[in-house]
């Protein structure tokens, strides 16, 4: 628990700007980095520049983390470092998961499945990380080693013409950088701006977000409206 909380003390004077902390914190924080990068499969020279994107990762982590957002600062960072490493190997197509994490994820698929027929509910992270007796971060690595990287301006869906910035707010240029928006994302629950996470900066596609919160796409949506309209009357 000491590591712990020295290493979320040092996110902390890192998100206040002291740059010896971001420091400590990146080397604190480097057998996550090698954790991730060991199961994959990827080309020796290939390894000094994954170490430097998978670091960029894991300074969008320390930078962007939420303490309200109930996780692990390791559960919150993984997608973060694999969304940079994944983006580097777009264009060479050249990463490959490793067997026991494609066998991994086929089991908690399994396991979601019995556990919701047992439960006769939508089950957690928590629920199949006690049923698998794998940790939460590995569950997370599973499942995102099956996404590719989505833009901010991606399309929502195949049958609609509407990017993920347009959604919250049709004249602003940019998601990320429009400070009323970002503003108004902070008056939001802690779940919610969570979601807004998930769905605009890391941009999952809503069945994404369903497998990832084990509920229903048809939840997913009706959350994001909710969510969208949240927002839209903060924002008028």
């Amino acid at each position: 628990m000491e590591q712990l909380a020295d290493n979320l003390d040092l996110i902390k004077k890192a998100q206040e700007g002291d740059h010896v902390a971001l420091e400590e914190a990146i080397t604190k924080n480097q057998l996550l980095i090698y954790s991730l990068l060991k199961r994959y499969h990827y080309a020796k020279e290939d390894q000094e520049d994954l170490l430097q994107v998978a670091n960029i990762g894991l300074i969008k982590a320390i930078q962007n983390f939420d303490f309200s957002y109930d996780v692990s600062f390791s559960t919150y960072a993984v997608p973060l470092i694999l969304g940079e490493i994944k983006r580097y190997f777009r264009e060479k197509q050249a990463l490959h998961v490793s067997r026991s994490t494609k066998e991994l994820y086929q089991a908690i698929v399994k396991a979601q499945e019995e556990l919701e027929k047992n439960f006769l509910r939508n089950v957690t992270l928590s629920d199949i990380s006690e049923y698998l007796n794998v940790s939460i971060e590995d569950i997370v690595f599973a499942y995102e080693s099956q996404y590719k990287p989505c833009s901010l301006d991606s399309t929502l869906s195949d049958e609609e013409d509407i990017t993920l910035i347009d959604t919250i707010k049709d004249r602003t240029s940019d998601f990320t950088d429009n400070l009323e928006i970002k503003m108004a994302i902070e008056k939001l629950e802690p779940k919610e701006r969570l979601f807004i996470e998930l769905r605009f900066y890391q941009g999952l596609k809503q069945n994404e977000i369903a497998e990832r919160l084990f509920v229903s796409q048809v939840q997913v949506s009706r959350i994001e409206k909710k969510i969208i309209d949240k927002l839209r009357e903060i924002l008028i």
